[in-house]
């Protein structure tokens, strides 16, 4: 009994933050278990005593993964499929409302001797970064230098996250 008390991963937000991480992990789960057909569109558990099983499985699965007002919001649903479609309408665009302020951020992330992600990679592939250098000897004073000379180039973060606000808009 205490097995059925314990989540295997974060249940859904109720905002819908982690719906991608979510949705993942939980087909993840019902393919091991081989009970994805439960949420495929058009699944109808019918009269046969199996599949309803199968179906309450399934959506008993679902529901104890998701924040307590979503269950609420679905304890009248026993139908695996419609709660999973449901919640696919609600929250799938976030995927395409988040992507491209990612790629975004990402494309302008900023590291200590870079303005950009591109000239970082321009740099990479140039094989500036690829050259053979001597090893030297990292000491203690080079790690704390090392630091400080990447912290010194984010001292304006109230700047930069302004500038990187409308860039991004």
């Amino acid at each position: 009994m205490a097995n059925l008390e314990k989540l295997q991963f974060p249940p859904l937000e109720s905002d819908g933050g982690n719906y991608l991480f979510w949705s993942t992990m939980v087909r993840n789960h019902l393919t091991a278990e081989t009970l994805t057909d439960t949420i495929a569109d058009g699944y109808d558990p019918g009269t046969n005593n199996d599949q309803r099983a199968r179906a309450a499985k399934s959506y008993m699965f679902i529901i104890r993964h998701l924040a307590p007002d979503l269950q609420l919001q679905y304890i009248n649903t026993t139908n695996p499929t419609t709660v999973w479609r449901a919640l696919r309408l609600q929250f799938d665009n976030l995927r395409d409302t988040l992507q491209p302020t990612a790629l975004c951020e990402w494309e302008n992330l900023r590291f200590s001797d870079y303005k950009s992600v591109s000239e970082y990679n321009l740099a990479f592939a140039e094989g500036g970064m690829m050259k053979p250098q001597k090893m030297k000897k990292i000491t203690r004073g080079r790690k704390i230098a090392r630091v400080l000379a990447t912290s010194v180039a984010q001292t304006d973060i109230g700047q930069k996250i302004a500038e990187h606000q409308n860039i991004c808009l």
